[in-house]
């Protein structure tokens, strides 16, 4: 029986939590739960791109920035939203050359996998929000 995207997209979310709930380094798993529940918010009011600029800033050595980047970037990249890299520069010029209806497509389908995130990562990473 073929998964629903709904489905599809729990068990990406529910796997790169597990990722997320063993990041290295003091309360970086806590980090990423706290980043991805306001990420879809922070889209919402500032635009897709610059969230994901945010979450790659150079000099940001954290890694739960870095992880949830990854994970949203490869939801886009898996679903065949964004090209075939999840490197930033690559991302940015796919969204850059977005049609405005294709631009809509990427940032909905960004907050869709960031609210199931969100919802994995309250139930897997332990700690405070």
């Amino acid at each position: 029986m073929a998964m629903t995207l709904e489905q599809q997209r729990a068990a990406f979310a529910f796997k790169r939590v597990q990722i997320a709930s063993r990041l290295p380094g003091e309360k970086n798993a806590t980090k990423y739960k706290k980043l991805a529940k306001g990420a879809p918010q922070m889209i919402m009011s500032s635009g897709l791109m610059p969230v994901l600029a945010f979450l790659c800033e150079k000099g940001e050595k954290e890694s739960s920035r870095e992880q949830l980047y990854k994970d949203v970037s490869m939801w886009l990249v898996d679903r065949g939203e964004s090209g075939n890299s999840v490197a930033l520069k690559d991302i940015m010029l796919t969204l850059v050359r977005a049609e405005p209806e294709q631009y809509r497509m990427y940032t909905s389908e960004a907050i869709s996998i960031l609210r199931w995130i969100r919802q994995m990562a309250a139930a897997v990473i332990q700690g405070d929000d």
